[in-house]
């Protein structure tokens, strides 16, 4: 089964950091708590703690002062990394994203996929199926990306892959939350999912936009948040 590109430890932890620098926990001017405190607090070596600041840094939302510590800015800079973007982008921006994506993945693909990009596929939706039958949300999630991911692969577009690469880690973020959110109780899209495999097998592009566009319209459910959960990841 494809894999799904997964953030490292230590983008992940600058995603976390951005996050709660964003929610205003620390005030710009603020100095930041020290590399044993975060270590202690979050369960990580310093070498990633490390690793996250300087991402924090290049990203112009933290100053590392030799000798003093390292405090918030506040001022977000023009290349800010797309994965970091993600981390803190609401549910219903990554599905416009995914949207958009997925309808130019779908017509490319149709007219390049290859015999083992269908057996992927196949594959995957097989898996999608059994988790949503074992009503395991993160297996779901897991299987739901990979597909489109595969179909994105199917494009051979180098630009098109990185950029759904970049997007799969938010996600599956954002799936896993839909499913435990929901508790499985949303419109369940296998149907249109197997319509777009269908047309992408017989090479019909028309066929797989339209499948796209049903799905996101069937499907396209931004759940309420449960008590005490934040809906942007």
């Amino acid at each position: 089964m494809p894999t799904i590109t997964r953030l490292s430890l230590a983008d992940a932890t600058a995603a976390q950091l951005e996050t709660r620098i964003a929610a205003g926990e620390w005030a710009i001017g603020a100095r930041l708590p020290t590399e044993t405190d975060f270590m202690v607090e979050l369960g990580i070596g310093r070498s990633t703690v490390r690793e996250a600041v300087r991402t924090l840094v290049r990203v112009g939302l933290v100053q590392v002062r030799q000798g003093d510590g390292t405090y918030v800015t506040g001022q977000r800079a023009d290349n800010e990394p797309l994965w970091l973007r993600c981390q803190r982008a609401q549910l219903h921006e990554i599905y416009d994203v995914r949207e958009a994506l997925d309808l130019q993945a779908a017509r490319l693909a149709a007219e390049r996929r290859s015999e083992e990009d269908l057996v992927a596929m196949r594959e995957l939706l097989d898996e999608r199926a059994a988790s949503l039958a074992a009503r395991d949300a993160r297996r779901y999630a897991d299987a739901d990306v990979a597909f489109h991911q595969r179909i994105v692969a199917a494009t051979q577009n180098e630009m098109l892959i990185d950029l759904y690469r970049v997007l799969g880690q938010s996600l599956v973020l954002s799936l896993t939350m839909h499913k435990r959110q929901s508790e499985f109780s949303d419109i369940d899209t296998t149907g249109e999912h197997e319509a777009l495999l269908a047309a992408i097998t017989v090479r019909d592009a028309a066929a797989a936009t339209q499948a796209v566009t049903t799905l996101f319209r069937r499907g396209r459910y931004i759940p309420r948040p449960a008590p005490g959960v934040e809906s942007a990841l």
